[in-house]
């Protein structure tokens, strides 16, 4: 496995599901794509991967903040389909074409990007 840097992610779609606590938080199923380094670029032969994550958010009374642990558990496969089912119904779910992940978000990097 090639060790990476990705210096920002770019969402563009996300949905959101509430989940009880204690702590209550937020489980988000996001479409986006990651921006990496010019090193990392070296490395790889890319300068952005498109794609799907899961991340959680503090809840929105803690201002919604995602949180840095992205290895937390999901509770459950129900919650990963209520995602599936909101990213579905808002005509995202079923993208999965990372060429046009990559249109989408609009980004030029110029290749001096460090």
């Amino acid at each position: 496995m090639i060790p990476f840097k990705s210096n920002y992610f770019m969402l563009l779609y996300e949905a959101r599901l509430d989940l009880p606590g204690p702590p209550a938080r937020t489980l988000c199923l996001q479409l986006g794509t990651y921006l990496y380094d010019a090193k990392t670029e070296r490395r790889m032969g890319v300068y952005q991967h498109g794609g799907y994550r899961f991340v959680w958010r503090n809840s929105a009374a803690e201002g919604g903040k995602v949180l840095g642990s992205p290895m937390q558990p999901i509770p459950n496969l129900a919650a990963i389909r209520t995602l599936m089912t909101q990213a579905d119904a808002a005509d995202w779910g079923g993208i999965d074409d990372t060429d046009y992940i990559k249109h989408r978000s609009g980004v030029v990097i110029d290749e001096d990007f460090d």
